[in-house]
């Protein structure tokens, strides 16, 4: 993957890639959670949850544009 990211057509920095590998490991990381947490709580109700979640951090995200006006 780091190839890929590296080439045509993204041209991501090795910093760049270095940081899609740390959400890989952060996601593998917090699977075990996850599946323990799934054997107790109804699967539609974890779904919301995490897609709640989910939405908080887009929201996080779009954070910088609105502060600096870009």
């Amino acid at each position: 993957m780091p190839f890929f990211l590296e080439g045509e057509p993204y041209h991501y920095s090795s910093s760049i890639t270095g940081l899609f590998g740390l959400i890989g490991v952060a996601s593998a990381a917090g699977a075990p959670f996850i599946g323990r947490l799934a054997d107790r709580i109804a699967p539609k109700k974890i779904v919301g949850i995490l897609l709640v979640l989910t939405l908080i951090a887009y929201g996080f995200f779009g954070l910088p544009d609105l502060q600096f006006g870009a």
